[in-house]
Order: C-alpha cells, then structure tokens, then sequence
C-alpha cells in the first residue's frame, strides 16, 4: 500500500476545501451580491469543520484533546480569516485584481504556513 505523507494529505484536504471556498464565495459575490468581506468571511467559516475533522483525523493522524486543539486551530482560524479579508481588499483597490483572482492567490499565501502551524502546534504528536 502506498503512504501518503502528511504534507500531500494536507494539500488534498486543503485543495478541496479551497475548491469549495472558491465556489461559495463566488456564488456569495457574484449571485447573492454580498459584499466581498461578508462573501469571504462565510464562505471561509462554512468550512471550518470539514477542513478541521479532515486535517485532524486523515491529513495529520492527531491523537490530542479536542478542546486544546480546536481552540489552537479556530486562533488560527481567526488570524487567516482577518489577513485574507486585508489582503483580499488590498489586492482589489491596490492593483485592481479580479476579486475571485485575490482570493486564490490569498489562499496560496498562507498554505506554507499553515501547515508548519499545523504539524509543529495544532496537531503535533
């Protein structure tokens, strides 16, 4: 059987959960005509979960006490969302990047490191 490092797993679980985003905050900006912060923020907190239960349990294989580590991962959580609302913005008004486009390279700015956070803290063994 092949073995799937923790690094490829958290990219498939975050390449999911980022290929969801991308679609529900298209369909909240463009559809719902919310605006972009409002789009962002539920778009990103709808899948808090799925991406939390699918790192934790498949990606990273973490044995600790949920409540320690929800608290640690929803602190990172709260942390990302606010800089990818900035950078959003600032990609937007500063070079007058498409929204859907600042969205996805603000996604690709934290990848790294997040998921130094999550094996070294969150979900460390």
């Amino acid at each position: 059987m092949i073995r799937i490092n923790s690094f490829l797993k958290y990219l498939l679980v975050g390449g999911s959960s980022a290929l969801l985003e991308l679609i529900l905050f298209y369909i909240f900006l463009e559809k719902l005509d919310l605006k972009i912060i409002v789009a962002n923020t539920i778009a990103y907190t709808t899948l808090f979960f799925f991406n939390y239960i699918l790192q934790r349990n498949w990606a990273f294989s973490s044995k600790m006490r949920i409540k320690k580590q929800i608290i640690a991962y929803g602190v990172l959580f709260f942390f990302n969302l606010n800089v990818s609302n900035a950078m959003i913005l600032f990609l937007i008004k500063r070079f007058q990047i498409h929204s859907l486009f600042s969205k996805t390279i603000t996604m690709f700015l934290y990848v790294p490191l997040n998921f130094f956070i999550y094996r070294k803290v969150i979900f460390k063994r």
